[in-house]
């Protein structure tokens, strides 16, 4: 009787890894991969002049660090580089620029609550757009729904539609996850839905985007959203499917004409008063001609991974 115990619990275990590892197969590139001057990352390198000295601080959001690394191993001198950009999230990049930490951050559009903080510091804050970014929306691989019109979003994040089969799916409840407020994908979801209620028992708020897609692919019935970089170049997983808006496919051609609806400035954003001349230098490089050849490249890059 108590093999038979014994073998009943380890099937219980090898079940439960099996379910776990069945819907939790996440693909995760290491950051690491994309520091610059690294000899593993050369994607985009432009051999041009070169900043050698007085090198401005930057930190940018987890999503555009692939891209801001690309920028800085192009026009940094690699001697005189000394962990110079930073990556952490666009909360703390915008509260580094504001406590003089950092030179430049690299994010989306500030939140009602950053844009106060910036008001607040009196500072001459510039928003200068250099590159694009897509929201996407994914839920279970195997949802009958491949597409989703703005409205439903809406909808759904408002409570107003509460199970797949009122858009012609599945027969289950609908789990939506968000980012706390004053995350850079989050700020961007709240341009589309506002005023949304996140008290419903299916209704979760998380940290960071890598954990909603953990999650969305650990409940088969939810849906969540992340930057396309992050979601293409650095955390991904195997049982998502990314959802269709308005009829239109977040694919390489639609995102890069900007036909695909959900699209957002990456913003280049400095403190105006700051002395650091280089700063306009790297601007001017990465608004130049070349300079945005290395950022088309980039997002061609995010969409073909």
């Amino acid at each position: 009787m108590k093999r038979v115990w014994i073998a009943l619990v380890v099937i219980i275990i090898c079940s439960c890894l099996y379910i776990f590892y069945d819907n939790n197969i996440s693909n995760i590139t290491p950051l690491s991969k994309y520091k610059p001057f690294d000899i593993e990352y050369k994607n985009g390198y432009i051999d041009t002049i070169k900043v050698s000295s007085n090198l401005p601080k930057i930190d940018v959001a987890t999503a555009f660090y692939p891209l801001a690394s690309s920028i800085v191993q192009s026009i940094y001198d690699e001697k005189s580089y000394n962990n110079e950009l930073l990556y952490t999230s666009t909360s703390t990049a915008y509260k580094d620029l504001l406590d003089g930490k950092v030179d430049i951050i690299i994010v989306t559009s500030p939140s009602e609550n950053q844009q106060k903080m910036i008001e607040q510091s009196n500072m001459n804050v510039k928003f200068i757009p250099i590159a694009k970014e897509a929201l996407i929306f994914y839920t279970w691989k195997q949802n009958t729904i491949n597409s989703l019109t703005i409205e439903d979003i809406n909808k759904i994040y408002k409570n107003q539609i509460t199970n797949w089969k009122e858009l012609y799916g599945n027969d289950s409840d609908i789990k939506t996850y968000q980012l706390a407020k004053d995350n850079g994908s989050q700020t961007c979801f709240e341009n589309i839905v506002r005023n949304n209620n996140i008290d419903n028992k299916n209704h979760f708020e998380v940290n960071d985007m890598g954990t909603i897609i953990d999650k969305v692919a650990w409940n088969k019935s939810s849906i969540g959203y992340a930057f396309n970089s992050f979601y293409t170049k650095i955390y991904n997983n195997s049982k998502l499917k990314l959802l269709c808006i308005n009829q239109i496919e977040p694919n390489a051609e639609n995102i890069i004409v900007g036909r695909y609806p959900l699209m957002y400035d990456v913003y280049f954003v400095y403190n105006e008063n700051n002395n650091n001349s280089n700063i306009s230098n790297i601007l001017d490089w990465i608004l130049s001609e070349q300079g945005q050849k290395l950022v088309q490249y980039m997002e061609l890059q995010s969409l073909k991974n």
